[in-house]
């Protein structure tokens, strides 16, 4: 239920996450040494990890900043592996799936360059380990639209999983962290 007050404060903590993060340029550096060092520590197979990393940035890359796309960030993206899915008592739950940043004008993409490398780096620890899950699951570019929903979960549970998983902890963490105390979440 959301009236103007949460709406207010919604937008209020919102604005403050996205100064501290997203749109702050020096976060960039920050995140992706946090995030890449994380995933290398609990990705279960280093070596296939580390090959499938460069995959993984050309992917994400083209994802986000081209108009064709990536068949592996278009199937991430639609079972809301950008921050828009969540396990909760056993149960995948997938809320407002946001489409990809393929059909802006120069003038906006210009205004989401921070925003868009933040979103990069953030991502790449997640599309390799979402890559390797897929390959080793016996899926490639190729037979994607194949998949089952079995080996699409566990891609994208192993994908969240690989870095710090901001969607973990109660429905009670999850509205304190978007109403009233920001990054609440991560310190769960």
């Amino acid at each position: 239920y959301e009236n103007m007050v949460s709406k207010g404060l919604y937008y209020a903590v919102d604005i403050f996450k996205k100064l501290q993060t997203s749109w702050k340029p020096s976060f960039i550096l920050r995140n992706f040494a946090r995030d890449f060092t994380d995933s290398l520590w609990y990705t279960d197979k280093l070596g296939e990890y580390l090959k499938k990393t460069p995959k993984a940035v050309r992917e994400v890359y083209k994802g986000i900043f081209t108009k064709g796309g990536s068949k592996y960030w278009d199937l991430y993206n639609s079972l809301g592996g950008i921050w828009n899915s969540y396990f909760e008592d056993g149960i995948f739950h997938i809320k407002n799936i946001k489409g990809t940043k393929k059909n802006r004008n120069r003038v906006r993409r210009a205004l989401n360059v921070i925003p868009d490398l933040n979103l990069m780096v953030e991502q790449i620890p997640r599309m390799t380990e979402f890559i390797k899950t897929l390959e080793r699951e016996g899926f490639n570019e190729t037979n994607l639209k194949n998949i089952d929903y079995n080996t699409a979960t566990k891609a994208l549970w192993n994908a969240d999983d690989i870095t710090l998983n901001f969607n973990r902890g109660s429905q009670f963490v999850r509205k304190a962290n978007r109403y009233f105390v920001p990054f609440l979440n991560p310190t769960v």
